[in-house]
């Protein structure tokens, strides 16, 4: 559905769209926007801070974003003493990665937090541990997700 917006100052018109009665708008600070949509119209005020820095915490750049979660095989694989993990969530989630003996015995916790969508990596160090097969499980949201088999040898 297109919307029609209109600057009262004239200096910069704005710009938008209405899609499932959610409105965006695009315009400068300082003016007053109205803008009609349907049988409705609304009417806002921009206002302005002079003298306050807007700073970009982050840039997110939507097409790099995964569109399913992953885990991927760890690397390199066979290993001694480390390895690096790297997984994909195409949403900020709770995520675990745990690791696993062949007894199903939790053996490191690698990961336990709230992550952005995006790429990540994480490291194994498995010094402590004897020659065998591990295997690592993504949990995100309390859910397993997928599990990976690796080896470590001494």
């Amino acid at each position: 559905m297109p919307i029609s917006v209109f600057s009262q100052s004239g200096i910069l018109p704005a710009s938008g769209f209405v899609s499932n009665n959610n409105v965006s708008l695009v315009f400068s600070a300082g003016e007053t926007i109205v803008g009609e949509f349907g049988n409705e119209s609304m009417s806002l005020i921009v206002v302005s801070i002079p003298d306050l820095p807007v700073i970009p915490t982050s840039i997110d750049e939507q097409g790099d974003l995964p569109k399913e979660f992953g885990l991927s095989q760890n690397y390199p694989n066979p290993f001694n003493p480390s390895t690096t993990i790297n997984y994909a969530l195409p949403k900020a989630s709770d995520v675990s990665i745990d690791v696993f003996n062949i007894l199903g015995k939790k053996v490191a916790s690698l990961v336990n937090q709230r992550k952005t969508a995006g790429n990540h990596s994480v490291q194994f160090q498995a010094a402590n541990l004897s020659s065998g097969v591990y295997f690592y499980t993504l949990r995100v949201g309390g859910r397993v997700l997928k599990s990976q088999r690796m080896l470590l040898i001494k």
